[in-house]
């Protein structure tokens, strides 16, 4: 109950909960700086979350297609996925579902890096799929946070990680360095080339992006993130025909794929889909946020697989050292993405 007063022969109970509600509604506002930090908490860990889930089903499908039906063609394989990205985007601004500007040739010069490097990163992924699959090459990707540390001091970016994030970064990754060290032994002895040429194609891409992405908000405007891998995905699709053509073994891939059989069909264009979405992801997410972000959700992928891995066999016969380094690493994916909400609202 309120004190009763009248207003106008109407009777309005004072303190009510009715009250409340209606002087709520009277006075409008901007979010509190609570609500707003953990929506953006929340939408960066939905984001990772996705982020691995897509990436671990892209690398189950690839390791299933490869092995099961021996596709050893790792070039033809990206290049499809590339030719595949064109298409839909295609599609769509044909459309009017996404605004999309043509190819720029001064675009297309200041991405052409980032393109070889995306390029010939994702070709060295699925090469290892099929002719290494060891725990080396996934072992070095773990180290992407680092390398990307490094080189956004080098490339001169404008938005290098201060010194605490940087740290956070580099407990974060070497914490999942333990659970795979266990499994690093080869036979191959390319994969001990590959694997470090690989983290360091992929780390300058992000970063090589996050850098053109810096000067163009500064110089050419009205270029989306869009644009940006539509960009991309043409100079990769320009380079990787041209590396097919000089492969000897390119028309191979033609004949001996099982083109009649529909469950063939399906493998393919679901690897193929989910690699192209993945890349996306990792795109938007270096030009929105930042490059070593990109690499931070890479290590949210990998300890995703740890934490399968853990499920499936029982925690004692687990390592207290592998389980420590697995909580940090997860811990500090956590504090990283607080840290990243808490700059964002402050921006606000």
């Amino acid at each position: 109950m309120g004190y009763i007063l009248n207003t106008n022969s109407s009777k309005v109970f004072l303190f009510s909960p009715s009250w409340f509600w209606g002087k709520l509604q009277r006075v409008p506002g901007p979010p509190s700086r609570t609500s707003l930090l953990l929506s953006r908490c929340c939408a960066y860990l939905l984001t990772a979350t996705l982020y691995a889930l897509a990436a671990m089903l892209s690398d189950f499908l690839q390791h299933l297609f490869i092995t099961q039906y021996r596709y050893t063609y790792p070039a033809s394989l990206v290049l499809a996925q590339v030719l595949l990205t064109l298409l839909v985007l295609q599609t769509l601004r044909c459309l009017g579902c996404v605004p999309l500007r043509s190819y720029s040739l001064r675009l297309g010069e200041l991405l052409l890096v980032p393109s070889l490097c995306s390029s010939f990163h994702t070709v060295l992924g699925l090469w290892a799929v099929g002719s290494a699959p060891s725990g080396l090459f996934n072992l070095t990707q773990r180290l992407i946070p680092i390398a990307c540390l490094a080189w956004t001091r080098g490339l001169g970016t404008q938005r290098p990680p201060s010194v605490r994030v940087s740290l956070l970064v580099t407990g974060i990754s070497l914490g999942s360095l333990l659970p795979g060290i266990q499994s690093t032994h080869s036979e191959d002895s390319l994969v001990y080339l590959y694997a470090p040429l690989s983290l360091f194609l992929e780390s300058l891409y992000l970063c090589w992006l996050q850098k053109v992405w810096e000067q163009l908000a500064s110089g050419i405007g009205n270029i989306s993130m869009l644009d940006i891998h539509y960009t991309v995905t043409v100079n990769s699709s320009l380079v990787l025909g041209f590396f097919c053509l000089l492969q000897l073994d390119s028309p191979q891939a033609l004949i001996q794929g099982s083109w009649h059989s529909l469950l063939f069909l399906g493998y393919l264009v679901g690897l193929l889909a989910l690699g192209s979405i993945v890349r996306l992801l990792l795109c938007v997410t270096a030009l929105r946020s930042s490059a070593v972000t990109s690499a931070v959700m890479e290590v949210a992928k990998v300890d995703l697989v740890t934490l399968r891995s853990l499920v499936q066999c029982s925690l004692g016969s687990t390592s207290s050292p592998v389980l420590t380094s697995f909580f940090f690493s997860t811990s500090g994916l956590l504090v990283y993405c607080y840290q990243l909400a808490l700059n964002q609202t402050h921006l606000v």
